[in-house]
């Protein structure tokens, strides 16, 4: 379909995808948001459309050579006064030839409707080897809390190990540099990956809940951390 401020061509471009490619949507501020990869030109795009009705409207999340894969997940706060959107997102850029350490491998990008506009962060670089990264919304700390997979002995490439974690403020977001702080980890197994957190922002009386797995031996593993009131 045409995205209503794309010419045809444009949105043939943005919706030609590979098979690998994938999409994420959310719903929140009176609108919903869809993001999806595109790993033929190397662009994250978002459409949003008014949940009263109207056409897609497109736009550039990141762009670049390696600059998407197929690591997407995104949250809104319902509540949020600003109607913000926060994307966790995986580039390719440990694919380049020669790889360069300090490039982005994973962001993290905040959409203000404000501003019609699109920031990002760099939550870990190609050196730290991150994979899988996941969000979850604390609103009344004001914070991000981002969990990923990375290696559990620093300097390797591996894309299991142990579930860190990174938190920003919302408001400006940046992530910290380091690869953060081990939340899960198998001593016995460096084969933690795949962590998964709920949908729903987090607040003081939900506590924080993130679920992991080591792929040998087959374990399921949590985190239950409570949250200041």
């Amino acid at each position: 379909p045409t995205l209503s401020n794309l010419s045809a061509a444009d949105s043939t471009a943005a919706t030609t995808l590979t098979s690998d490619d994938i999409s994420a949507v959310v719903s929140n501020g009176g609108a919903t948001t869809v993001v999806w990869g595109n790993q033929n030109n190397g662009t994250y795009y978002a459409a949003r459309r008014s949940d009263a009705g109207g056409g897609w409207q497109a736009s550039v999340v990141v762009r670049g050579s390696l600059m998407s894969d197929d690591h997407i997940n995104i949250k809104a706060d319902p509540s949020d006064p600003y109607g913000r959107v926060f994307v966790a997102l995986k580039t390719s850029r440990n694919d380049a030839v020669p790889a360069v350490k300090t490039d982005p491998l994973l962001l993290v990008a905040e959409y203000t409707p404000a501003t019609d506009t699109w920031t990002t962060s760099t939550l870990g670089t190609v050196a730290q080897s991150g994979t899988r990264p996941v969000l979850v919304l604390d609103p009344g700390a004001g914070m991000v809390r981002a969990f990923y997979t990375g290696p559990s002995t620093a300097g390797t490439i591996a894309y299991t190990g142990t579930i860190f974690e990174k938190d920003a403020s919302m408001d400006p977001l940046s992530f910290p540099s380091g690869v953060g702080t081990p939340v899960l980890r198998d001593a016995s197994s460096a084969t933690m990956n795949n962590a998964t957190t709920a949908k729903s922002p987090v607040t003081p009386g939900s506590g924080l809940v993130v679920l992991a797995a080591t792929e040998g031996p087959r374990q399921y593993w949590h985190l239950d951390a409570p949250l200041a009131a």
